[in-house]
Order: C-alpha cells, then structure tokens, then sequence
C-alpha cells in the first residue's frame, strides 16, 4: 500500500497549483487548436496540390468552441460550405439554376471566380458535344468552336479526400506535447 500525506507547508503551493490550472489548460488548448489548424492547412496542401485558389486551406482557423465553468473546447474549423464535402465527399446539386458549369479549359479553370454568367451576353454558346455533354464554347464569327469553356452537369459526386482525418492523425502527437508541456510549467515552473 502506498501512503501520501500532505503537510501544511505544501498546502499553499498545493493551491496555487489548482488556480494556476485553469489558465494553464486554456492555454494549452489555444495552442493545441493552433496547431491543429497548421496540421489542416499542411494536408490541404499535400491533398490538394496546385489548388485553384487556397481559399479552402486560409478558412480553417482556431477557435474556441464552448468554453463553461467546467468544460473547454476549441479546435480549427472553416465557414467554407465545401469543405466537409471535400472530406466527406457527397452529391452537389445546383440550386438557383438548371445546370453546374464545370471551367473545362485551362482559361477558365484559372479565371476564379468567373462563371457563365459573368460573360457578356452572346459571348458563350451552348453546343451539344458527339458524346452528348452540354458545352458552353466560344464560337468564331464563322461558327467554329474557338475554345469549350464550360461542361455543364445535372449533379456532380465529389470522392472524400478525407483530408480532416489525415490532419487528426498528425496532430495528436503535437497536441499531446502541448498540453503536457503547459501541465509540466505548471507543476515544475518555467
């Protein structure tokens, strides 16, 4: 049997260490919220190299979650509404149209942010393709296709990457430093 007796002179230092935890706790997983957010940005990157714009990667920022008397969480997260898709995968349907323009060619996979109808008018013509996709081309003044900009699609299924798991995976040994660290400054001292 093993015997622990606390003596009066430990009993201040005892209770400093109890006030200290809190703070200390919330520190540590400011920190560890932090660094799961560099873990998310980095397997973005890896899953996605080359990425159009790095809007995807910049929204996942830490933050805390609930933080009550006796309960505090925060972790990284992103407002993008595609971001779960692209780890979950799922079907994306239009919603305010009849159609998904999907940029075909290198012009408008590059022109971000501009879709078919931030062309002017007439400058895009639907064609139907021999395999019977509906294009939305440029056209020469003598009806050739000058360049097919846009495929356009009823739905689309996107494949998870599952990149969120891949960046938990990498985080937990970091994080487990860093809440251990902040307890041992705590106990220990600086």
């Amino acid at each position: 049997m093993i015997k622990a007796t606390v003596t009066d002179e430990a009993t201040p230092m005892l209770q400093e260490l109890i006030e200290k935890l809190p703070e200390v706790f919330e520190s540590g997983i400011w920190d560890a919220a932090l660094h799961v957010e560099g873990e998310i940005k980095e397997e973005i990157l890896r899953t996605f190299p080359g990425g159009r714009t790095g809007e995807l990667e910049n929204s996942f920022h830490a933050q805390f979650v609930k933080k009550a008397a006796n309960r505090l969480t925060a972790g990284a997260f992103s407002d993008l509404v595609y971001a779960s898709i692209q780890n979950y995968g799922g079907t994306i349907l239009p919603r305010t149209v009849k159609n998904l323009a999907i940029p075909i060619s290198e012009r408008a996979k590059k022109t971000v942010g501009k879709w078919p109808r931030h062309y002017p008018k007439g400058q895009l013509t639907l064609i139907k393709s021999k395999k019977g996709n509906l294009i939305l081309a440029e056209i020469t003044k003598s009806g050739r296709i000058k360049e097919a900009m846009f495929v356009l699609k009823k739905k689309v299924e996107i494949t998870g990457k599952h990149y969120l798991e891949r960046a938990a995976d990498q985080a937990t040994e970091g994080v487990e430093k860093i809440i251990g660290g902040k307890v041992e400054i705590a106990v220990y001292g600086a």
